[in-house]
């Protein structure tokens, strides 16, 4: 039996199956817009070409291929001009309000920041979802329509997520729960798996660790393992071909944030930024890796070059300007200027509460050096209450200790 039938085979016996379970959904959030709708789509035009209605048009495929590439280094005038015709030729098709969203959403980083264009990203991937439930009615359209709903109720999830809305999220992620799952028992048939099973397995044993309100449900789904979720990625960064961005990004996030594994975290953001320039998220994290090994000339230059606008850029610009004054220059006064800026926001999109905390434990250490011990143990203690990367919290806790 061909692979892409076993593959329906398998998808179509799990959906008649389903379970109320939303663990791997929640993985599943912890991707960027771009990082979910390129895997997926990748995964659509690679898997399922054996049925329905745009991917038996392989004009189209690849379109879309090629303007998600547009899209990964934010040439988002060249990514619409290349979409547009696959948008109009699927006008009632879910296809296009699923492109649509992605160019909303990446033309207007971070979406959730933005009310006027999320409720619009929102009402794109509704329709979306209403479309595919129709086209779902059809059996020979199953497979293609679960893509679609799996993929907007992912990415619904996902807001709600950014926003701290955790148990709206998890409803909605539960819902594209299957879609991660049948990736477990597949990794030997496409070596793409091991990038969604290493995100899950990763983040099914870490998540409840940062956020404690899930415990009470996630005792009740498949373990997972940390380590062997990073082996997981290690392995999709060498094998997996559609894959091979996401891995790279989820790999550098979580050895960079959680294993403060930094150097190769540094080589991986070096990697994304020399293929996609233009990607400032990318050249951002690139950056805090710099930061991180103590290259600070480096970081100085790649920040006259992240020229992305909105509330997270001017977060991360300020942090990563602080430390380099703090650090590199043993300019204190400066440095609190600059942390002091980037704390100053209440968005709650991502990456910041990781920022916010680094620059309260940046002002704490300062007033620290300065003696001035009220302020010190004020900007750690709002530094603990925020921060997720063990790095900071063993730092400020230390400092802590030095208080008494």
């Amino acid at each position: 039996m061909a692979r892409e039938q076993q593959l329906l085979l398998f998808i179509n016996r799990k959906l008649r199956n389903l379970e109320c379970l939303f663990v791997n959904g929640k993985a599943f959030l912890f991707m960027n817009f771009t990082e979910k709708i390129f895997f997926l789509a990748c995964f659509l035009l690679n898997s399922f070409s054996s049925q329905g209605q745009f991917l038996e048009d392989t004009k189209s495929k690849e379109l879309v291929s090629s303007g998600l590439r547009k899209v990964y280094n934010l040439e988002i005038k060249p990514a619409q001009q290349i979409l547009q015709p696959v948008i109009d030729k699927y006008a009632d098709h879910p296809v296009s309000y699923l492109i649509k969203s992605l160019l909303l959403q990446q033309e207007f980083i971070p979406i959730e920041s933005n009310t006027a264009k999320l409720n619009l990203y929102l009402q794109n991937l509704k329709k979306c979802i209403e479309l595919a439930t129709e086209l779902e009615k059809k059996d020979v359209y199953k497979a293609e329509a679960t893509f679609y709903l799996l993929a907007s109720y992912g990415l619904i999830a996902e807001i709600y997520h950014n926003k701290k809305s955790y148990l709206v999220a998890a409803n909605e992620g539960r819902k594209a729960y299957q879609f991660l799952r049948d990736g477990f028992e597949l990794k030997s048939v496409n070596p793409e798996f091991y990038f969604t099973s290493g995100v899950y397995d990763f983040y099914r044993e870490r998540y409840p660790q940062t956020h404690p309100e899930i415990k009470p449900i996630i005792v009740f789904f498949k373990k997972g393992n940390e380590e062997r979720g990073i082996d997981y990625l290690r392995t999709a960064t060498k094998k997996a071909i559609f894959t091979n961005v996401e891995s790279r990004i989820f790999l550098m996030g979580i050895l960079l944030k959680y294993k403060n594994e930094c150097y190769e975290a540094n080589k991986l953001g070096e990697g994304l930024v020399n293929e996609f320039p233009r990607n400032s998220e990318f050249r951002m994290r690139y950056t805090e890796t710099l930061l991180a090994i103590g290259k600070y000339e480096l970081a100085s230059d790649q920040l006259t070059k992240l020229t992305g606008s909105g509330v997270l850029f001017e977060t991360s610009r300020n942090l990563f300007n602080g430390l380099i004054f703090e650090k590199k220059d043993g300019n204190f006064d400066q440095a609190l200027i600059h942390f002091a800026k980037s704390i100053k926001s209440n968005d709650k999109g991502r990456y910041i509460k990781d920022y916010k905390s680094m620059a309260y434990l940046g002002m704490g250490r300062i007033f620290l050096k300065q003696n001035n011990f009220a302020k010190a143990e004020l900007f750690l203690k709002e530094s603990l209450k925020i921060a997720e990367y063990p790095a900071v919290i063993k730092e400020a806790n230390e400092l802590m200790l030095k208080l008494k």
